[in-house]
């Protein structure tokens, strides 16, 4: 008897998306994740930091995460989050006002 496979073949692509699919793809993904709201598009940004479930999620949430992400750096990457946000109005409108594939 067989064992199965742990980790399942994930198929590679042979040639990379062209331009304008990678656009509508992210487009696509972008406006599921923030959607049309009035006046705007709500914006939502999760970092998960640590270890949610398993044997080892006391020792990797006490011991490994603050070694790996300290809370200096948990402030510098909200402060990176931030501005880099502040700059969207820059550009989405453009963006949301294109036709899909231009």
């Amino acid at each position: 008897m067989t064992k199965p496979d742990p980790k399942p073949k994930v198929p590679r692509r042979k040639r990379p998306l062209p331009a304008d699919k990678r656009k509508r793809d992210f487009l696509e993904g972008w406006k599921r994740l923030n959607p049309d709201v009035e006046g705007g598009v709500q914006y939502r940004s999760c970092a998960l930091v640590g270890a949610a479930s398993g044997p080892l999620r006391p020792l990797i949430n006490s011991l490994v995460v603050p070694r790996l992400f300290s809370d200096e750096k948990a402030r510098a990457w909200l402060r990176h989050n931030v501005e880099e946000v502040g700059c969207f109005e820059q550009f989405l409108p453009d963006i949301y006002a294109a036709p899909p594939g231009s």
